[in-house]
């Protein structure tokens, strides 16, 4: 009968902490990457989507995003041929980047429920 050998691993909060921050890195990237690339993303949005409309705003002393505000051509047209109701919803934003967003909807003619 062969005897197994039981090992056991301790593993400090810190350590478990870093290697879950270093996979998270490799799936999500970095941060502030993804806020460099939203510039190229509104101007890959407007070419690729007729009639979309984008605003991004940084805070010009240190070039950090403040907001970014996207409505897509096929949204504007829907939202003209909607029913004069608009519902306004946000919710707190509670993680590393904190703020709030924000989300429109409508009731078109069918009495359907569209985003804005």
């Amino acid at each position: 009968m062969a005897r197994s050998k039981v090992m056991a691993f301790v593993i400090v909060d810190k350590n478990a902490w870093n290697a879950k921050e270093m996979e998270w890195y490799k799936i999500h990237s970095d941060d502030k990457k993804s806020y460099r690339d939203l510039v190229q993303y509104v101007e890959v949005l407007q070419w690729t989507n007729l009639g979309t409309r984008c605003s991004l705003e940084v805070e010009l002393e240190t070039f950090m995003f403040c907001r970014i505000f996207v409505v897509i051509g096929g949204c504007i047209n829907r939202f003209l041929r909607c029913r004069p109701i608009l519902g306004v919803n946000t919710t707190f934003l509670k993680s590393k980047f904190r703020g709030t967003l924000m989300v429109a909807t409508a009731v078109n003619r069918e009495g359907g429920i569209i985003n804005v």
